[in-house]
């Protein structure tokens, strides 16, 4: 089994054993995370932003500095905006996220075929 084969099966297990039966609970309460469309009740979308300047820290995004990171900060804002649901998958998510980025050793010194060797 190749890598890129595996990393599809790890994502296909997480999909149906996962996300699958996490969609299903939600459409059968008739709910979802994020409106589906027009909301005619909204006079407008638009939100007085908070801060009227920012600053150097406003550009940092420590979640970018690890998957860890990213889905500990992902699950936190999904707890935040009151989806538990979701924030329940952060682990398993992290777990995924991991596995798929996890380089496997080279097994030899030979130049891959994809690239172009100059000399």
């Amino acid at each position: 089994m190749t890598e890129t084969d595996e990393r599809a099966q790890l994502s296909a297990k997480f999909f149906d054993e996962v996300m699958l039966p996490l969609a299903e609970r939600v459409r059968a309460r008739r709910t979802s995370f994020f409106p589906l469309g027009y909301e005619p009740e909204l006079e407008t979308y638009f939100v007085t932003p908070q801060r009227k300047v920012m600053t150097p820290d406003d550009f940092e995004l420590p979640a970018a500095e690890s998957s860890e990171n990213f889905m500990s900060e992902l699950a936190a804002l999904w707890a935040r905006e009151g989806h538990e649901e979701l924030a329940a998958i952060g682990p398993q998510l992290a777990v995924l996220a991991r596995k798929l980025t996890e380089q496997e050793p080279a097994e030899d010194e030979d130049v891959s075929p994809f690239m172009y060797v100059m000399f």
